[in-house]
């Protein structure tokens, strides 16, 4: 899957899922395990929830088009999995006190779109939201607001 192309749905449109439809997969364990997979992942990403679920009910008769489906749910995964994780910088930094406080402004601006969302959802977010840095410099100047640029 290293190679697929990203999707920004969850789950691909317009699938025909049933027990009937496609032919029946030469390893039916291959499917199992890709979707205990995805269930465990659902845990930390409820975006996955109705995809998962789809998936898991044909779990005792899996097809091609079922594989396909569960295939298309990675390639989504793929898709979402640089939010809030460490990302190559567009800007070189000097040294790792600015490489970490640059990383934490993004993930400040994350953090608050995401609160936003939220918000707009009618969801309640605790706040504050703690963020974890482990460059005591990047955290000095992260708490003093007369060393912002």
């Amino acid at each position: 899957m290293n190679g697929c192309t990203p999707c920004t749905f969850p789950f691909p449109k317009g699938v025909n899922l049933s027990t009937e439809s496609g032919e029946l997969l030469e390893d039916p364990e291959s499917y199992r395990r890709l979707v205990g997979r995805l269930l465990y992942l659902n845990l930390s990403r409820p975006d996955l929830s109705f995809s998962v679920q789809q998936l898991s009910q044909y779990l005792g008769c899996p097809r091609k088009p079922l594989m396909q489906a569960a295939l298309h749910v990675v390639k989504y995964i793929k898709g979402t999995g640089q939010h809030l994780v460490k990302k190559k910088q567009k800007v070189v930094s000097k040294s790792s006190c600015e490489a970490e406080f640059r990383s934490m402004s993004q993930t400040t601006s994350e953090i608050a779109w995401i609160v936003g969302l939220f918000e707009d959802l009618g969801q309640d977010w605790p706040l504050p939201v703690t963020l974890f840095c482990d460059n005591k410099s990047a955290e000095y100047i992260a708490h003093n607001p007369a060393l912002h640029d």
